[in-house]
């Protein structure tokens, strides 16, 4: 399906249906990858509890995790060279299972943060590579669908997670999730192993010339500035909501939890459709939408209280999924297909670091000082703010596409 550069050969008028079941064993891996980051949030109380933890702290687990997650996504591009995408992909799925096994064995802050750490280190080496996979599978015109169904799999660990979490509370403990989704993980990356297709090629290393030319280009500036405002909006609101809703508005963590998981089932549709409003409009138009609506209604959430509050919490999540296949849509037509899992190894780890462990550490010491909603706010009008980069964006279209497909 493609060759030694992990270019797909020209595929005439086949359909996205064709590439289906491959396109799945990668989105597999990657719910199992996702859910092992998202799993951490219902359980923050918990956590909180058992390890006297302030929010901060808990917020700061987060950071650890996306510590782990920033250095990986940087050594990727070594990793990926040495071992073909494939086996990164593999590896990384691996990685994780077993630092989940690791985790319930903490006796202590310092061990849960080296677990968390080692967790996190695991996970980051999974996306360039699992990127690179899914668009050596598919030819150009498909890509806004493969990459929306690729974001499917983190759509659906935010329903998941907290949905476990409220359906095990007061039956298993933490651990014994942790434990079993650490199972999970081992049988998709040996799954993975066996019957997973594409990859077949080696990334390319980060050398100082190729990562000099990628910083000096303004897009891949402007995409890191807005990868961050986006997983901010995203992970780190989702993130340190059950404490918010608990905590600030008086939920019990089911409900809280509950709500979380209920308010990202649209999510699966709307990221689908997201790929097909791509590929008709273009990832420009698609990134602002969601940007702007997304912030606007992060700061509902700081605002509001009750029935509206909880309305907010719902609507949140639909146009802030709609950025990542837009955004990576974007980053593949920008980024020429042999250094692209290194634009994607630099881009994501500004994003990990705002998005999924400032944001949360920063909302968490708002907590502390008695001003949690206001965290909120702040960071919904950074979101809008944001949006305005769009407009500097410049996606160049079929440059750096080898095969010559039509967009």
């Amino acid at each position: 399906m493609a060759n030694a550069d992990g270019c797909v050969e020209q595929a005439g008028s086949q359909s996205f249906s064709l590439y289906f079941l491959p396109v799945l064993l990668v989105v597999l891996v990657f719910f199992s990858n996702f859910m092992a980051r998202l799993i951490l949030p219902p359980f923050l109380v918990p956590l909180e509890k058992e390890f006297a933890l302030t929010h901060k702290q808990a917020g700061g687990l987060l950071l650890i995790v996306s510590l782990g997650i920033s250095l990986s996504l940087l050594l990727s591009g070594v990793v990926s060279t040495w071992l073909t995408h494939r086996r990164t992909i593999v590896l990384s799925s691996l990685g994780v299972g077993l630092s989940l096994h690791l985790l319930p064995q903490a006796n202590s802050l310092v061990e849960l943060q080296a677990f968390f750490f080692l967790m996190g280190f695991a996970v980051g080496l999974y996306l360039p590579s699992g990127v690179s996979t899914i668009t050596s599978i598919l030819p150009l015109r498909h890509w806004g669908k493969g990459l929306a169904m690729h974001e499917m799999a983190p759509n659906l660990s935010f329903i998941l997670a907290p949905a476990v979490a409220a359906a095990v509370e007061g039956i298993f403990a933490w651990q014994e999730v942790f434990a079993g989704l650490g199972t999970f993980s081992l049988i998709m990356g040996l799954g993975f192993a066996v019957w997973g297709r594409g990859g077949d090629f080696t990334g390319h290393a980060p050398r100082p010339a190729v990562i000099a030319a990628i910083l000096r280009r303004p897009q891949f500036w402007l995409l890191a500035l807005l990868f961050g405002v986006a997983v901010g909006t995203t992970f780190g609101i989702y993130s340190m909501l059950p404490l918010y809703l608990v905590k600030v508005h008086g939920l019990s963590p089911s409900w809280a939890n509950n709500l979380l998981s209920v308010s990202r089932i649209p999510c699966l549709a709307m990221a689908l459709g997201c790929g097909y409003l791509v590929d008709k409009i273009g990832a420009k138009p698609t990134i602002l939408g969601a940007l702007i609506i997304s912030g606007g209604l992060t700061t509902s959430i700081g605002l509001l209280s009750g029935s509206a509050l909880q309305a907010a919490v719902l609507l949140q999540p639909l146009c802030a999924v709609c950025f990542f296949p837009s955004a990576f849509a974007a980053i593949s037509k920008i980024f020429d297909y042999r250094i692209r899992n290194i634009a994607i190894s630099f881009i994501v780890p500004v994003a990990v670091l705002v998005g999924t462990g400032l944001v949360p550490s920063v909302l968490g010491w708002f907590g502390d000082v008695g001003h949690f909603s206001l965290g909120f706010v702040l960071w919904g009008v950074s979101g809008i703010t944001g949006a305005f980069l769009v407009c500097f964006l410049q996606i160049t279209g079929t440059d750096n596409d080898p095969c010559g497909f039509d967009t």
